[in-house]
């Protein structure tokens, strides 16, 4: 059984197009009713035992017989779609519609009946929408407005993705300065702004779905058997549901949910469907049960609450296998079904138990359809993630899935009923079994068996089956609930024939929960104090136990983790003397590599310390190797002996081979040979068994991922013999697949040591990173985000994406890792890179091959698993074939075997072909699960799913050294999940990444979660909700009735509509107490109130609740805790009460005193981290601080003091006052505003992401030490943009490879340097001892350890430091603290010993920043002019349901009101005020202290313009390309294979004949089958009126003798003598021969399909190869704008330090100014007068018109649209022929000899030849200068002032459109256009696209320009004076524009004025 979420709103329309309506879509006009019976189908049916209580409603109303059946909603009726819309879109009465319509008929308001239908309140439906929704709305508005179509007419779905992902793209770069960087961001930004603003749950949608057998039985037995199997389906599906509503039927009240309580029963809309999706045999039944459920509350009134969610997912399983087994017994009663488990199960699943008799090909040939989709949804998907660049949204998803549906359909058009597809899966199963004769006999096999005898069921047998289920559930897991019992039960009773008894499993599962199969384990008292029976649910338990919460374990389990958690503690195990440690650790450094300070430490501890177990933890890639090689060594060396063990075989060789020891096996095997001492006695193992003593060693390698049985029996026999044991693992990797978990109780107990230091990876950052990611830390995930390690499309396409990057890397020789969550993932991969390696070999691929197993093939070359230890296939003297080695296949025989070369030794061995069929896979790819252990030397690759776990996220993502890459999908697919959360609120990849973190499915052992259980800051919180609520709940019982009903109806008078909000319940109890107290509760809320305040509330009863009795002293004196209120004297009185909430109160109590006690023993090394500053100092603080933490459920991991602020009034004021109290001591936390600006002008987002106060306090840290923070900051952010997701994250891990090794902090970490005396002398041995043991103490270990030997000695490094940090802390007003100091002694060390080190000599401010009270007073007081108060977000999200117009509306309502014109008026038209100015460099704020060399700028200068013309030329290529491959003709692939596609259409053309005549038989064979069966259906028919006229006595003979003619009349004239077949089948045959003599043969027929399968083949291959193209120029864009930014930057520091590179440019500058003097020049020619009508066919026509009308010598124009540009010139060239003016046409030499450019006029000449003189020059000449780019600098120089010189007018045209233009003049030309304010834009082509730069490229601005941004102290006279020149034109230009502006003004006033005049 399935079961997912549905969400409300629109989302009904799924259960009814998708679910209701058969899993097909229904979008017709008609209704639900309508489409049942026009497709025959089955109509949904309401039940569950919730039904009932939909009629409450009218308990005290007047109505009617129609109004009574209005309310009742009757089990087994038809669900109608509107009633589907008010339940499930809504969330009010199914029949709210009619129902109010009735109440307002009867005389109710509308406001009063749609109170009336409510169901609670109604769904959260959020009305807003986000801005991409709202830009995408009016771009498809736009687009069918352009198309002439109505606004909101459908699109095509290829052109809506085109759509959304060039707006998404647009709006990301609007918001980001930047385009996506992968297809992660761009799939995130399109997922978060497609995201339905409206997250209710509506319900849960469960799928009863019986294996495949049964479906195939419904699909081919006879109609009565079908009939008879759905009955059963239908009474397995009743019965599962009655059990979830036995037991999982609750719903959630008062504060937090605290108390669980019943509800009368489910309301449920069962859907029956008879298909899958691809029209194959799929009976299921969809149940989609309501989240409305009606509940008693504690003051007695029924409401109507939300369906608690907790208990109906923990039931799931059991449910499941309830259903299967009441199917199978319904079925083997009702038609004599048997039922076997089917002969193979795949490795990891659960056997499936199919009919006995059902063909096995038959259940195969089904599953291939599903198959075939999913293949053609594949090729799809990757299509489109190829055009797009981005993964398919949901939506787009489910489209493709539905195109890939009916590609695959063998016919056009679907079954319409039963009958037809019944009809055609029995032909598919004839065709496929070979006639109905076997048809028949498989039937006549499945339903003709009888049960099996079944054993008795006696005392005995039961506990014997409770026995086999206990050994079952407890092999996996330490403790159970009661339905992972009886899930195993029912699994058990179908195995042995039993599935037809009745409550069998419920006894067996009674027997195996009691002793002594199982112990009740880790219960906590809290939950039940003996609470009152209004307390207690129906079968007596307490409401605030979680039903079905009791947990169970084995006396067995615990006694076993009771034996290891005792052997840790002996410590009469044999020492190795430190001396011979030491010299074992140096001959270790000289052979093979040296220890770090951790490694070495734990060698020291493991030989040393004696103890008979030991644990060390280590991470992944923090030399665990390395160190016990070196262990092996102390061992050895003082004649011991060591033995390796590890839970695989692989794995035991691979420590035998790292740690060089002779012995390594398998835990396993080391039981076996201990529990079997007299079995074969040749085993080679049985020597090296019995040799052990106490001379021993057992290493286990891998620990975690061995039972906690396993290793007690390894440890006792180990004890036993006189052994130690050293435990090696990591309890946060991959667990065991046993029940384990022990290693964290180990950790626990016995003070494991930990290795803490990372070394694995290349990078320091990516070490730190996975260290967050092994504690579940999603802040990790930034770092590979950033570094693009995150890689998102469809299933296929991460797998297509995977495969390649490892490919790639196998290619160009790297060790790379292809790993994958799943075994059927793992084979695809494997095939893969199989048909990969075949199709590289081409004609020399490998013919022979080998089957191996799962259906997989083998050949010479290929890489292979074995899977199954084989100690008798012996590898060399002392190894043999183990799971998990890889091999390289060297030959196959004819047999199937195989010989095979062992990868890692080289060893060769012969596998038998039985072995290789059965244990032997591909070995290319790898599980996440076996590759823990594993090292990639260069790059890992993982295909990763949404169900990732935290542990193989880390394992994944920490195989790789220099590189982990991730890839997975984001988005749904499965239409049957269109209402889960994931596909309306579709999630992002950090948000996938998220969600794995936090799902730890680590093994959690009996002994740990008694811990846990029993852990008083864990209970704390919950002790406190119970009490507050039982204190309510007492208090309201002490009002009468009346006094409910007054209180009620004053507060709806107070408030309106608060009485129906959610929390009212809660505030009521509130209210209660006060009243209880002797108080007027209606004061209190009045004041609350009329405080306002409560508009925008989403739930006004919780604000008020918060807000109520701000003095936190209750009326009536203080509780348990300060903000807790006391007990009543009137309930202290009470005998039902008084005890009990006493008993409450001194729980919570006991509790305080519990965590107060813990705090105690806490030191500065051992508190959390939030409380080391003041364990010290204040330890009473420390300890109200942890109970007020506890409490409020405050993590350890939150480093704020009080944690997040509270919202309840009392609970506000206690938090306030612990803070200021902390701030006493520590001073106020202040660092998350200090760096505001700093961060904000990086990167205004940095702010927005969660991780923000964690970096700041970072920040905050690094800052007491003195180190420049803002440079620190600058310098990592300047590296590359900042990812879109978790960007303050990201800036940390860039930071804190520079600040901070590597490490695992550890309370524990036993470390004792050399320099550890040197320590004491510099710091004194108070202050050394506390740093010696302060968590962060390893990674000033490392950091010491790191430093160059040659340039630092420790004692050095630590006298620096401490003056160092001496310094900084006379500048604090806070001064250091001591437990401060070992973290930032190793960030002073750290940045001391980089190779740049910082500027340690910044002051630290004066005064302390502003803490949070002082700053929001001082913006109240004085708010800053240029920083306003933040606007509103325009996305409002409101409750839309709780307006009555919108609930009206959405019922209905709507039609009863006149229609409002405006509603047709669609969106409103969308802003064009989008320009956003120019990002500038602020040269002046760019650091000065280390400037660049001059030679910097001239390289970084030269590879910019390297890169430029790069990026140009494959800018070309692509655009070239892209023309090809987008026109008629096709691209290079098409173009390849012309002559091949020519060859195939003209064949196909020549069998055109005979397939139309092939096609003609087959058309009349089908008229005639329809005749022939209409003629059969006549004669029935005449056959059954002669039946019934001959059996009627009273017929008359003559009618009868009439029906006898008839019918023979039929039978012997109008039906044909030979059926159709007979007829038609020879000439089908006749025709086919003729096709194929005409062909040359069957195989050589070609149809045009295949030329068209062809064509689109090759048009694939070229748009993979844009693809291709597209990248790579994707790629040189992120190198160039790197390029760029680097250039800036040297351009800004070359600025400030020096001259030269401006000196160089004089001669240009002194061009400029000349081209500048003379383009100011009036030549006082009048303007050309433009023709008024063809102006205005003109786009740009004011533009024009300036230019015609300039009088001014030069007049630069930018004109980047060709087409406009002409017409535009055309109208000037009239203008001036009507004007008898003169027009020289010019352009550069190189334009004109163009052939790709038109001309602008048929007589151009060169610009550069012209020449003017005065008096040959004809007055009024204009010189128009096409291309004026091309033209150099000088060159325009010349030309202008010969214009100047006889007044001729100038116009520049520049057509370059072109980024980063190389032209000659293009810097010249962008000052004229900058600095003349006569400059004009004539055209712009809006179809280039331009990427945002990360500023203005010094080279491509002008030469002037660039000298302006000099530093005034660099300026040399010579560059003074051509500035000063450069001033004084710029305002001459400008002053004279102006004059010319003003006259123009003035003589169009005269003219006007003249015009009047003459009018007068």
């Amino acid at each position: 059984m399935g079961i997912h979420k549905l969400t409300a709103g629109t989302g009904y329309l799924y259960l009814v197009r998708q679910v209701a309506a058969h899993d097909r879509t229904h979008t017709g006009p008609d209704s639900l009713g309508d489409y049942y019976s026009s497709k025959g189908e089955t109509p949904g049916r309401w039940a569950g035992r919730g039904l009932a209580g939909l009629a409450a409603g009218m308990a005290h109303r007047t109505h009617t017989d129609q109004g009574a059946q209005l309310w009742n909603v009757e089990t087994g009726s038809e669900v109608t779609e509107d009633q589907m819309k008010s339940l499930f879109g809504l969330g009010v009465h199914p029949n709210a519609t009619p129902l109010a319509r009735h109440l307002m008929a009867q005389g109710a308001t509308r406001n009063g009946a749609l109170a009336a239908v409510k169901l609670g309140r109604p769904f959260h439906v959020n009305a807003g929408e986000t801005a991409l929704q709202q830009r995408l709305a009016v771009a498809f508005r736009d687009h069918n407005i352009s198309q002439d179509k109505h606004w909101n007419a459908p699109i095509d779905e290829e052109l809506r993705a085109a759509m959304r992902t060039r707006i998404a793209t647009e709006m990301f770069e609007e918001e980001h300065a930047r385009p996506p960087a992968d297809e992660r961001e761009l799939t995130g930004y399109i997922a978060r702004g497609t995201r339905q603003l409206t997250t209710s749950v509506a319900g849960y949608d469960m799928t009863y779905t019986p294996v495949k057998s049964v479906s195939a039985l419904y699909a081919l037995a006879p109609l009565h058997i079908a009939e008879i199997i759905e009955k059963c389906h239908t009474r397995a599906v009743e019965d599962a549901q009655n059990f979830l509503q036995d037991h999982a039927a609750y719903t959630r009240i008062g504060a937090q949910g605290v108390a669980q309580v019943d509800t009368d029963g489910f309301i449920a809309a069962h859907f029956l469907h008879r298909d899958t999706r691809a029209a194959d045999p799929g009976l299921h039944t969809h149940v989609a049960v309501s989240n409305k459920v009606r509940a008693q509350g504690t003051d007695g009134i029924w409401r109507w609450y939300a369906l608690d969610g907790r208990p109906l997912y923990a039931s799931t399983v059991a449910a499941s296998e309830l259903y299967n087994t009441r199917i199978e017994a319904y079925l083997g009663a009702e038609l004599g079904m048997r039922f076997a488990s089917r002969a193979h199960t795949p490795d990891g699943k659960r056997e499936v138990r199919e009919v006995v008799g059902v063909t096995p090909e038959l259940l195969e040939l089904w599953s291939s359809r599903r198959a075939a989709i999913d293949a053609e949804y594949a090729v799809l998907a990757k299509k489109f993630q190829t055009e797009h660049g981005r993964e398919p949204t949901t939506p787009e998803s489910i489209a493709l899935f539905q195109q890939a549906n009916l590609a695959t359909r063998a016919a056009k058009h679907e079954p319409r009923s039963l009958a037809e597809q019944r009809q055609e899966w029995r032909a598919q199963a004839v065709g496929l079994l070979g006639d109905e004769q076997a048809l028949n006999a498989m039937l006549g096999r499945c339903l003709s068996g009888r049960a099996r005898s079944a054993a008795t069921i006696t005392s005995d047998w039961l506990t014997t089956q409770a026995q086999r289920v206990i050994a079952v559930v407890s092999q996996s897991r330490s403790t159970w609930q009661r339905t992972h019992i009886l899930a195993e039960a029912l699994r058990l009773t179908r195995s042995t024939g039993h599935a037809n008894t009745d409550g069998l499993a419920e006894q067996i599962a009674d027997i195996a929960l009691s002793e002594p199969l199982s112990i009740r384990h880790a219960n906590t008292p809290d939950t039940d104090l003996g609470e009152p029976a209004l307390l207690r649910r129906k079968d007596g338990t307490s409401v605030y136990r979680l039903a079905g919460s009791q947990t169970y374990t084995s006396a067995e389990i615990l006694a076993a983790e009771k034996r290891i958690l005792a052997a840790a503690t002996l410590t009469d195990g044999r020492r190795v003397d430190p001396s011979e440690v030491d010299l074992a650790l140096l001959s270790e450094a000289a052979h093979r590599r040296q220890l770090n300070a951790g490694q070495a430490e734990l060698v020291r501890q493991m030989a040393s310390r004696g103890q008979r177990v030991m644990l060390a933890l280590a991470p992944a890639g923090a030399g665990k190797t390395t160190a016990m090689s070196a262990l092996a060594r102390a061992w050895e060396g003082t004649g011991g002996s060591v033995i390796g063990l590890s839970p695989s075989a692989s794995a035991a060789q691979i420590l035998r081979d790292e740690i060089d020891i002779d012995v390594a096996d398998t835990v396993d095997k080391f039981n076996w040979l201990h529990n079997n001492p007299h079995a074969d006695a040749g085993d080679p193992a049985r020597e090296w068994f019995d040799r052990i003593d106490h001379t021993t060693l057992l290493i286990i390698d891998e620990a975690g991922k061995a039972g906690t049985l396993a290793l007690d029996a390894v440890i006792s026999a180990a004890l036993a013999r006189g052994a130690s044991v050293r435990l090696i693992g990591d309890d946060k990797q991959l667990a065991s697949i046993s029940a384990g978990g022990v290693l964290r109780d180990l950790a626990h107990s016995s003070q494991a040591i930990t290795l803490s230091q990372v070394m694995r990876f290349a990078s320091p950052a990516e070490a730190q990173a996975g260290l967050a990611l092994r504690e579940g830390d999603p802040s990790g995930i930034a770092f590979y985000i950033d570094h693009q390690r995150v890689h998102v499309g469809t299933d296929a396409m991460a797998l297509d994406m995977a495969f390649d990057a490892w490919r790639e890397d196998n290619e160009q020789g790297h060790h790379s890792l292809l790993l994958a969550p799943t075994h059927d993932l793992v084979t695809e991969l494997n095939e893969r890179a199989r048909l990969h390696r075949l199709t590289s070999l081409g004609d020399q691929a490998p013919t022979r091959e080998a089957g191996l197993a799962g259906g997989s093939r083998a050949s010479v070359g290929d890489i292979v698993f074995t899977k199954k230890n084989a100690r008798m296939l012996t590898v060399g003297p002392n190894d043999f074939v183990r799971n998990g080695y890889r091999w390289e296949v060297s030959a196959v025989e004819p047999d199937g075997s195989l010989t095979v070369t062992h990868l890692e030794s080289g060893t060769h061995r012969h596998l038998p072909g039985d072995y290789v069929r059965a244990h032997v896979t591909l070995g290319y790819a790898a599980t996440i699960d076996s590759a823990q252990g594993a090292t990639a030397r260069h790059r890992c690759h993982t295909v990763g799913s949404d169900r990732l776990s935290r542990q193989q996220i880390y394992t994944a993502l920490t195989r790789g050294v220099r590189e982990n890459h991730i890839y997975f999908s984001t988005a749904e697919n499965d239409p049957h999940r269109i209402l889960t959360p994931k596909a309306t609120h579709p999630d992002t990849a950090v948000d996938v990444l998220t969600r794995a973190l936090s799902r730890d499915a680590a093994q959690v052992s009996a002994t740990s979660l008694q811990r846990e259980t029993a852990d008083p800051r864990r209970r704390l919180s919950a002790a406190a909700h119970m009490y507050n609520h039982a204190v309510g709940s007492a208090a309201e019982q002490l009002l009468t009735p009346a006094e409910h009903a007054a209180l009620d109806r004053h507060a709806e008078e107070i408030l309106p509509g608060l009485t129906t909000a959610t929390a009212w319940p809660v505030l009521r109890q509130h209210l209660s107490l006060i009243a209880a107290n002797g108080y007027n509760p209606l004061k209190r809320l009045t004041a609350v109130v009329r405080a306002g305040g409560l508009d925008d509330a989403a739930d006004p009863a919780a604000v008020i609740d918060w807000r109520l009795d701000p003095s936190g002293s209750h009326s009536g004196g203080t509780g348990p805790l300060p903000w807790l209120p006391a007990i009543p004297s009137r309930l202290r009185d009470d005998s039902r009460w008084g005890p009990y909430l006493s008993r409450r109160a001194e729980l919570i109590r006991d509790l305080d005193t519990a965590v107060r006690d813990d705090v105690a023993a806490w030191t500065a090394a051992t508190a959390p981290r939030w409380a080391r500053p003041i364990v010290g100092p204040d330890t009473t603080l420390a300890a109200d601080l942890a109970v007020y933490r506890a409490a409020t459920d405050v993590d350890d991991a939150d480093t704020r003091i009080a944690g997040a602020e509270q919202y309840p009034a009392r609970l506000r004021a206690a938090q306030h006052r612990l803070e200021k109290r902390a701030a006493t001591v520590v001073g106020a936390q202040i660092g998350h505003r200090r760096y505001n600006n700093l961060v904000d002008s990086i990167n205004p987002r940095i702010r927005k992401d969660p991780f923000w106060p964690q970096l700041a306090t970072h920040l905050a840290e690094s800052s007491r030490t003195g180190v420049d923070v803002q440079q620190l900051v600058a310098t990592a952010a300047a590296e590359r943009p900042l990812p879109d997701d978790l960007p303050a994250a990201a800036l940390w891990w860039r930071l804190c490879g520079t600040l901070s090794p590597a490490i695992v902090e550890t309370a524990h970490n036993g470390l004792r340097p050399d320099w550890l005396p040197e320590l004491h002398n510099v710091f004194g041995s108070a202050l050394a001892e506390t740093i010696a043991a302060d968590p962060a103490f390893p990674a000033l270990v490392s950091a010491i350890a790191n430093a160059d030997a040659q340039r630092w000695q420790p004692l050095d490094l630590l006298q620096v430091a401490a003056e160092h940090l001496a310094d900084a802390d006379a500048a604090l007003t806070h001064h250091l603290r001591p437990d401060e100091y070992a973290r930032l002694l190793t960030y002073s060390i750290d940045l001391f010993t980089t190779d740049t080190p910082y500027d340690h000599d910044i002051p630290t401010p004066e005064h302390p920043p502003l803490s949070d009270e002082e700053y929001e007073e001082l913006q109240h007081l004085h708010p800053d002019p240029e920083r306003p108060h933040p606007v509103a977000d325009p996305l409002v999200l409101t409750d839309a349901l709780s307006d009555p117009d919108v609930l009206a509306a959405a019922l209905g309502f709507h039609d009863d009101l006149p229609a409002d014109p405006r509603h047709d008026l669609s969106l409103a038209p969308p802003d064009d005020e989008y320009a956003a100015p120019e990002d500038y460099i602020d040269f002046d704020s760019l650091s000065t202290t280390r400037p660049a060399p001059a030679a910097a700028l001239a390289a970084a200068q030269a590879d910019v313009r390297a890169l430029r013309e790069r990026y140009e030329a494959a800018l070309a290529d692509y655009e070239t390309l892209a023309t090809q491959v987008r026109s008629t003709t096709g691209g290079p692939a098409v173009e390849a294979a012309g002559t091949r596609i020519t060859a195939m259409r003209a064949r196909a053309d020549a069998d055109r004949p005979y397939l139309a005549e092939i096609e003609s038989v087959l058309d009349r064979w089908h008229d005639d089958d329809e005749t022939y069966t209409s003629h059969l259906a006549l004669i029935d028919a005449a056959q059954h009126d002669y039946d019934a006229l001959r059996t009627d006595a009273d017929s008359d003979p003559l009618d009868v003798a009439s029906a006898a003619q008839h019918l023979n009349w039929l039978k012997e004239t109008v039906l044909p003598k030979h059926t159709p077949a007979e007829r038609w089948y020879p000439a089908l045959q006749e025709a086919t021969e003729r096709r194929e003599a005409a062909a040359g043969g069957a195989d050589n027929i070609i149809t045009h399909a295949d030329v068209d399968a062809l064509l689109a083949q090759c048009r694939a291959e070229d748009d993979r190869l844009l693809g291709t193209r597209r990248a790579e120029l994707r790629r040189q864009l992120d190198q160039l704008l790197t390029a760029e930014s680097a250039a800036s930057r040297a351009f800004a520091e070359a600025q400030m330090r020096t001259a030269d590179h401006i000196i160089e440019q004089l001669p240009r500058i002194t061009t400029e100014l000349r081209v500048l003097a003379a383009a100011g020049h009036n030549t006082f020619q009048p303007p050309l007068h433009l023709d008024p009508e063809a102006l205005a066919k003109l786009s740009a026509n004011t533009a024009l018109t300036s230019v015609a009308a300039n009088p001014f010598a030069l007049t630069p124009v930018t004109a980047t649209d060709r087409a406009a540009l002409t017409s535009q010139m055309a109208v000037l060239a009239a203008a001036a022929s009507a004007d008898d003016r003169h027009i020289v046409w010019s352009a550069p030499h190189d334009a004109l000899n163009d052939p790709y450019i038109t001309a602008l006029h048929p007589a151009m000449v060169d610009a550069a030849t012209l020449r003017f003189e005065p008096a040959t020059t004809t007055p009024g000449t204009i010189v128009v200068v096409d291309h004026a780019q091309r033209l150099t600098p000088t060159e325009i120089a010349d030309l202008a002032e010969s214009a100047m010189s006889a007044d001729v007018r100038l116009v520049l045209i520049d057509t370059d459109d072109r980024q980063w233009s190389t032209a000659p003049s293009a810097p010249l030309l962008r000052l004229l256009n900058k600095d003349l304010p006569w400059s004009r834009t004539l055209s712009a082509d809006h179809t280039v696209r331009n990427h945002p730069l990360p500023s203005q490229s010094p080279d491509l601005q002008a030469a002037v320009t660039q000298a302006s941004d000099l530093d005034p102290q660099q300026r040399t006279p010579e560059i003074t004076a051509a500035l000063a020149e450069y001033e004084r034109l710029i305002q001459n230009q400008r002053s004279a524009h102006g004059v010319h502006d003003r006259l123009q003004s003035m003589s169009r006033d005269t003219g006007r004025s003249l015009g009047r005049t003459r009018a007068d």
